[in-house]
């Protein structure tokens, strides 16, 4: 059963489409002489979407972009395929007159009859190439007003076509900034947008912040471009500032010098580029400690303008009632207040050995710190006078001890006898003597000697010795004379 109501539905449709000799003499397209299927589906009569059939392609006019969507009769306009016209005009009106001397398609194409063709490289030979945007518009867009549609050379000048746009742009004011009229300095003719604008801000990079903030910021007045220092925008924050207080320290008005485009704050003084360079601990000092009542510049350097109170209190030693030189950086340094680390090398009298751990006190007594001698004996008179082997008081030895004893320690001496008088720590008198009073047997003079008291050399058997040598004498000077390294 439905597969005879199918056939019969089909018959019936087909029947629609089925002409009689009369019906096609009398059909639209009755000198086509073609079959209507090959132009004509099942689906509807009359739809362009269904004008699929016939091959357009193997006729002389190929349909391109506007063509391809245009109904049939829009061109054919229900006259024969063999009546249709040549050439573009057939269809489009020559609203140029054939002023211009050339075809339609040197300007237009099938795209569309606004949109710019050929002579888009036509333009290419005048003095205003078409970039960006321009490409994109018609013709009277620029061309205004021209009589019978004839293109005569216009102004090439961005202002002689963007006046109205300078006039009332209002993200920058261009009046009012006094903006220059060649627009292309800040806007791109290349690009399909008037925005964004650019300026090549060589004169004054902008860096940091600047980079950010609207043109207008600066620029209230207008595009000075001597402009260029810091305090020409922010002289309202200098002024401003309390923390110090920058207009009643005198500040420079040099921002950059504390301040840079990243941020405003925190503010960053290089203290290097000035006269006194932070190191140690006066690289976290408060700014105020030093700067007091806002006084930024011309503050002393020396160390006593900001630490006279510690002179003044130190009891360990009492800088004041010592007569302390108040240029703190002999004693002390910028890493920390103590311990103190006075370069005594630096004075007449450099120390060494134990006099490098002795306490500063063991010298300098009664605070005395300045007009100290610097002679052995001044400090060490007592143990000089002590001394009983040898007694250097009844002996009468010089004062200067360094003669017999180093820094390093007060024993044993270093008395160099082998080298400078005769040796008795070595060769024949090595071992052969227990006190220095066994030759120097007069105490009270050390440099009198005896070399006949300790030997076992008689006069008689010395005499003997000594009868064929010139000269010889008995006693102790001549055989130190004779004999002065005791061989």
């Amino acid at each position: 059963m439905k597969k005879l109501l199918l056939v019969m539905v089909l018959g019936a449709g087909l029947s629609v489409h089925r002409l009689n000799a009369q019906e096609r003499n009398t059909a639209p397209h009755r000198t086509f002489g073609i079959a209507c299927e090959k132009c004509h589906t099942p689906s509807g009569w009359n739809s362009i979407k269904n004008y699929i059939a016939f091959d357009h392609e193997k006729t002389g006019f190929h349909l391109r972009g506007q063509h391809a969507n245009v109904a049939c009769n829009v061109c054919h306009r229900g006259q024969g395929i063999e009546a249709f016209g040549e050439g573009c005009v057939s269809c489009h009106e020559d609203k140029h007159r054939t002023e211009f001397g050339v075809d339609c398609e040197y300007c237009h194409t099938p795209e569309g009859w606004r949109f710019p063709g050929m002579f888009i490289e036509l333009h290419e030979a005048t003095r205003f190439p078409l970039l960006g945007a321009h490409r994109m518009i018609d013709c009277q867009n620029c061309h205004v007003n021209q009589e019978n549609d004839e293109f005569t050379p216009m102004p090439f000048r961005c202002q002689d076509c963007h006046l109205n746009n300078y006039m009332q742009a209002k993200s920058v004011d261009h009046v009012r900034a006094r903006l220059s009229l060649q627009c292309e300095e800040c806007h791109d003719i290349e690009r399909v947008s008037w925005a964004p604008a650019r300026f090549d801000h060589a004169t004054f990079p902008l860096e940091g912040a600047h980079a950010s903030i609207p043109c207008a910021d600066c620029h209230k007045t207008g595009f000075d471009p001597s402009a260029t220092n810091c305090i020409d925008c922010h002289r309202d924050v200098y002024q401003g500032a309390r923390n110090p207080d920058h207009a009643a320290a005198n500040y420079p008005e040099n921002c950059s010098i504390c301040h840079s485009s990243v941020s405003w704050s925190p503010a960053q003084f290089n203290h290097d580029r000035a006269r006194f360079p932070l190191v140690g601990r006066h690289v976290g000092v408060d700014c105020a400690a030093c700067h007091v009542d806002n006084r930024y510049t011309g503050t002393p350097s020396d160390c006593n303008s900001c630490h006279h109170q510690d002179y003044d209190d130190a009891k360990n030693p009492n800088h004041a009632l010592s007569d302390f030189p108040r240029d703190c950086a002999a004693c002390h340094t910028a890493s920390g207040w103590s311990p103190a680390s006075f370069d005594h090398d630096a004075t007449t009298f450099a120390l060494t050995g134990a006099h490098r751990s002795a306490a500063c006190t063991r010298c300098h007594v009664n605070n005395q710190w300045s007009g100290l001698p610097s002679a052995c004996i001044d400090c060490h008179r007592d143990k000089y006078d002590a001394a009983t082997n040898p007694d250097h008081r009844s002996a009468n030895f010089p004062a200067d001890c360094s003669v017999c004893h180093g820094t390093s320690s007060w024993t044993p001496s270093t008395f160099d006898h082998d080298g400078r008088y005769f040796p008795i720590y070595s060769g024949e008198h090595r071992g052969k003597w227990s006190q220095c009073i066994e030759c120097h047997t007069n105490t009270a003079d050390y440099k009198s000697f005896s070399c006949i008291d300790c030997h076992e050399h008689n006069k008689t058997d010395t005499d003997k010795e000594h009868r064929d040598e010139a000269g010889y004498r008995y006693n102790s000077a001549d055989c130190y004379r004779c004999h002065p390294q005791g061989k």
